[in-house]
């Protein structure tokens, strides 16, 4: 059961879990119709066109039966499940010969968790090519837990990211000026996969959205990643990954414009507020804990 914030719709569509919702203010109306009525992955808890009224246990009750025991339910866990489904068996080999063949130094984060079953338990390990790790080895590593993203894409020595465009990753990418393989699995990530490649500059399409039904062979991403990593136009990408990275960076330092535009805000926030005294109080606490 969710608010159905983004992030918490983008956790919950990544790991392939249906949501109950229960939407409270701000996107998470829209992103509730896009859960129940779009994409069909949730039920209805908190009708938002009933908001005022007191939610009670037998519509609780009904929503979490609708959605853990009926057909209905099944459906909706299964096209969850199947959203959830972040690459296949095949696409994993393709994915390693590629990047064993493009000869290039590889981070490869793949984690077992997200690949089972939540609903029995299951974590399916993902397979590699027999004796993969031991050919890569001294050149390349895989994770198959959790790693460090952002100080990973902080290190000097990183000189690609290879990304679904999640917003989230977008911005530490750019933040960090580090270019990306762009490989969009769904919401958002196709439109920010095109700012990226198309209108930033900052990156490469690995994954073509329009044939994203299909598996990407080896061969387009061991070239993808010679381009980005081993060629003078991966060399200007760089660049002006690296120059956007370092005017984002400087925005947000003393004396820069976003750090500028942030102050007055809060500072015209702070001369409202002082007008209706503690009226509104809790609107700037949160704003200046987000600062």
């Amino acid at each position: 059961m969710s608010h159905c914030g983004w992030n918490s719709c983008m956790e919950s569509m990544s790991m392939g879990v249906p949501i109950a919702t229960w939407p409270m203010h701000s996107d998470q109306p829209r992103n509730a119709v896009l859960i129940t009525k779009a994409l069909k992955v949730g039920v209805v808890v908190n009708d938002w066109a009933r908001r005022d009224e007191l939610v009670t246990s037998l519509t609780v009750e009904k929503a979490v039966k609708q959605l853990m025991a009926t057909k209905e339910g099944d459906e909706i866990r299964k096209r969850a499940k199947d959203l959830g489904i972040a690459i296949t068996d095949e696409q994993i080999k393709e994915l390693a010969v590629g990047l064993e063949k493009s000869g290039q130094k590889v981070i490869w984060v793949l984690r077992d968790a997200d690949k089972g079953d939540v609903f029995q338990g299951e974590v399916r390990r993902a397979e590699l090519p027999k004796g993969y790790e031991e050919r890569i080895e001294g050149k390349g590593m895989v994770f198959r837990d959790w790693a460090p993203q952002m100080e990973i894409l902080g290190h000097p020595s990183t000189g690609g990211f290879m990304s679904h465009c999640g917003w989230n990753s977008c911005m530490e990418s750019i933040t960090m000026g580090v270019p990306i393989a762009a490989w969009p699995m769904h919401s958002d990530q196709p439109r920010n996969t095109v700012l990226i490649a198309k209108v930033l500059k900052i990156g490469l399409v690995m994954r073509d959205w329009t044939r994203r039904n299909e598996t990407v062979m080896s061969s387009t991403v061991e070239d993808v990643v010679r381009r980005l990593m081993a060629s003078e136009e991966g060399d200007e990408i760089r660049k002006r990954a690296v120059e956007l990275g370092g005017a984002v960076r400087r925005s947000v330092d003393e004396g820069g414009i976003t750090r500028m535009e942030l102050d007055s805000f809060l500072s015209h926030i702070s001369r409202e507020l002082l007008k209706y005294k503690n009226s509104k109080l809790e609107v700037f606490i949160v704003l200046v804990t987000c600062y």
